[in-house]
C-alpha cells in the first residue's frame, strides 16, 4: 500500500517504458500493483477486496482516457526527436509527464482513500516499519561504501537507462553521464531526505484524516505535487539537476549516430502503437455485444 500510494502518479507509465512486453505488462499492472501493496501491509480480505476493485477501476479509466494521450504524446515526440531536440522539446517532455501524472494521482486518490480509511493503527504502524526498512535499504545501495563505487554504480544505472532508448553508447557518451553523476554527489543524500520527508507526510495524512471528509482532496493533493513542503536547500538543488540533466539529453543528441536516432524514433512509434491497440481493446471490452 505504502509504495503505491507514493508512486501511484508514475507507476503505470514505469510498468510500460520499462519493459520490452508492454501489453503484457500492461494488461496484468493492477494485480502487480495490488501485489505490490500486499508486500507492504498486511490487507484484511476485505480491504484486499476493495483495493483491487478500485484498482481495476482506475485501470481500465487510465486504458481508455490516458493512453490515447500517451500515444499522441509519443508519436509528438518521435518527431521532435527525429528532427533533433532543443531544450524547449526536452522541457516539454518534462511537462508533459508531469501533466499526466498529476491527472493519474488525483484520480486514483478517490479509488484509495476507502481504503486508507479502513486501516487500523497496526496497519498504519507497520507501514511506517517498512518506510524504515525501504530507507535503510536505499542508504545501503546509494550512500554506504566507497564515494568513487557510490558514483561508478549510479552512473551505470543510468548508462542503462539511456541505453534502453537508444541503443549502446559511446565512450564519449558514456563519459558524458558519468560527468553528470559526479557533479552531483549529493543526489542520494537528497532524495532520501526527500524520501523521509514525503513517507511522514503520508503518515500523518492517514493518522490524522482517516475519519475525515478531507481525506479524498488532501490525497489527491499529495500525489499530484510530489514537491509541496520541499526544503528551500532542497529545491535548489534539484532543480539544478534537473537543469544539467536537460543540458546533458540535448548534447548527448547532438552526438546521436543516425543509428541510434533511428532506434530511439522507432522506439517511441512502437510504444505509441501499443498504447492505442490497448486503448481500443478496453474500449472494445465496454462496447455492448
Amino acid at each position: 500500500m505504502r509504495r503505491l500510494v507514493l508512486l501511484w502518479p508514475i507507476v503505470l507509465a514505469a510498468l510500460i517504458a520499462a519493459c520490452s512486453t508492454v501489453r503484457l505488462s500492461y494488461d496484468n499492472a493492477d494485480w502487480l500493483l495490488a501485489r505490490m501493496a500486499g508486500r507492504y501491509v498486511d490487507l484484511s480480505d476485505g480491504q484486499a477486496r476493495a483495493f483491487k476493485t478500485g484498482l481495476s477501476h482506475v485501470h481500465a479509466w487510465h486504458r481508455a482516457e490516458e493512453l490515447p494521450r500517451y500515444a499522441q504524446a509519443f508519436d509528438q515526440a518521435a518527431g521532435r526527436l527525429a528532427r533533433g531536440l532543443s531544450h524547449h522539446d526536452v522541457q516539454w517532455a518534462v511537462q508533459a509527464v508531469r501533466g499526466r501524472a498529476r491527472v493519474l494521482a488525483e484520480r486514483a486518490a478517490g479509488q484509495i482513500a476507502p481504503v486508507l480509511r479502513t486501516l487500523s493503527d497496526q496497519q498504519v504502524d507497520e507501514m511506517e516499519r517498512e518506510f524504515d526498512q525501504d530507507n535503510r535499504q536505499f542508504a545501503r545501495l546509494n550512500l554506504d561504501g566507497d564515494s568513487g563505487r557510490v558514483t561508478a554504480r549510479r552512473a551505470g544505472w543510468l548508462c542503462e537507462r539511456m541505453e534502453d532508448w537508444i541503443g549502446g553508447l559511446s565512450a564519449e557518451q558514456r563519459a558524458r553521464v558519468r560527468a553528470l553523476v559526479a557533479d552531483f554527489p549529493e543526489m542520494p543524500r537528497l532524495r532520501l531526505e526527500e524520501r523521509k520527508r514525503r513517507q511522514a507526510v503520508f503518515l500523518a495524512l492517514v493518522r490524522e484524516h482517516r475519519s475525515s471528509a478531507e481525506l479524498d482532496t488532501r490525497l489527491a493533493a499529495f500525489l499530484a505535487d510530489p514537491t509541496a513542503g520541499r526544503a528551500e536547500s532542497n529545491r535548489q538543488a534539484m532543480a539544478r539537476w534537473e537543469r544539467q540533466f536537460v543540458d546533458m539529453l540535448v548534447e548527448l543528441d547532438r552526438s546521436l549516430t543516425p543509428e541510434q536516432r533511428r532506434h530511439a524514433v522507432a522506439k517511441l512509434r512502437a510504444y505509441a502503437v501499443d498504447f492505442r491497440t490497448l486503448a481500443a481493446q478496453q474500449v472494445a471490452l465496454v462496447q455492448p455485444q
